[in-house]
């Protein structure tokens, strides 16, 4: 049976431009992350950077399927394209439904492992009441970042400069152990 550990939680009291979990222990199996966000953008949705330990180099790819539209589409970017995260969706301020919140999940099995990559996978949803095309958002992403290091830092930043992530935006990080 699996147990669940809260690692980290917390509340944005203000606006931030980056949410920030460090000291995360090696002692886990894999690492699971909620995390529940408004940006302060006019877009409907931004995307949602995430990255490890502190590295922004060319490290990172992924695969993703995703819709604004009644239909699925999909793309990959790696290394070769610039590339310095993995990314989610985070919903825009001003133009989604007021006070809703989009919801982003993360999972990094074996993230301790020293000897493969970590690879991870995420689920982006930006709701809105709007049946409009790109007013709202649904994706799935396979990502990999191309380092060995165990992974003690998550760091989250909303994609465009300048933008921040809004007030009551909330995280939870999980260490989970005995999952296979």
């Amino acid at each position: 049976m699996a147990c669940w550990n809260v690692i980290a939680t917390s509340e944005l009291s203000s606006s931030a431009a980056t949410i920030t979990i460090g000291s995360i222990p090696s002692s886990y199996d894999h690492l699971y992350l909620t995390f529940s966000g408004r940006n302060g953008r006019t877009a409907y949705y931004q995307y949602l950077a995430y990255e490890f330990n502190g590295d922004n180099d060319f490290d990172y790819s992924y695969t993703r399927i995703y819709s604004t539209t009644g239909t699925a589409y999909g793309d990959h970017e790696d290394s070769s394209d610039s590339l310095r995260h993995i990314r989610g969706d985070v919903s825009g301020s001003n133009s989604v439904l007021a006070d809703t919140f989009s919801t982003f999940t993360l999972w990094v099995p074996h993230y301790a492992d020293t000897s493969n990559f970590t690879s991870t996978i995420s689920r982006s949803v930006v709701p809105n009441n709007s049946s409009t095309s790109n007013e709202w958002y649904v994706t799935q992403t396979a990502g990999l970042f191309r380092e060995t290091g165990a992974i003690s830092q998550i760091m989250l930043k909303p994609g465009a400069l300048g933008a921040e992530f809004m007030d009551y935006s909330t995280y939870t990080l999980y260490g989970i152990n005995g999952a296979s």
